[in-house]
């Protein structure tokens, strides 16, 4: 018998990349859940979620007492390693219209100060055949963007997407008081 040993349940053990859906973000349009993947990507996708925790303390000596939450922020992270402009649009968060002209797309970029909204969906299938999404109601890309041009190995692109309160989810449903950011559903085979 081994010591030691916790209780787990393996169809919770899961291991692999998963699929990262972008869409605008149309919060008045029933049926906006976000539908067309970015294309291949690396390895790993990052979710970070932090939250800035402000203490009370009182007493001597001192002790906290209660904390607040002053400052929350959620960003996913991952690399690209095709050229789809789309995505790049969408991560740098701002710019002109695609125009089609033949067979060439123009993108045009700068001297725009808005942010465009997009949401955003990573699903993941585990062993079992269950789920695990990440919804972003609404973000947008950080305004950063790093292609990597190597001479040797694949181009690559940095994508981070920032998330922002959203006013409802893509279905146009009320979100609640403290679930305007994002959302975890999972779902497993019995």
């Amino acid at each position: 018998m081994a010591y030691n040993v916790p209780t787990f349940d393996v169809k919770k053990i899961t291991l692999g990349p998963g699929t990262i859906l972008l869409g605008p973000y149309n919060p008045t349009a029933a049926g906006g859940t976000p539908s067309v993947d970015v294309g291949a990507v690396q390895d790993n996708a990052t979710i970070v979620v932090t939250r800035t925790v402000v203490p009370i303390l009182q007493g001597v000596p001192r002790r906290e007492i209660k904390a607040y939450v002053a400052r929350e922020e959620m960003r996913v992270t991952f690399t690209g390693i095709e050229w789809n402009l789309t995505s790049l649009f969408r991560a740098v968060g701002g710019g002109a219209a695609p125009t089609l002209s033949g067979a060439a797309t123009t993108w045009n970029f700068g001297a725009d100060p808005l942010m465009t909204d997009v949401a955003l969906q990573y699903q993941h299938v585990t062993a079992d055949g269950g789920t695990v999404l990440l919804r972003l109601w609404k973000c947008r890309g950080s305004g950063e963007l790093n292609i990597t041009i190597p001479t040797d190995t694949l181009h690559s692109f940095a994508y981070t997407f920032v998330g922002v309160e959203g006013l409802s989810d893509w279905v146009n449903a009320g979100l609640p008081a403290n679930g305007k950011l994002f959302q975890l559903v999972q779902t497993s085979f019995p």
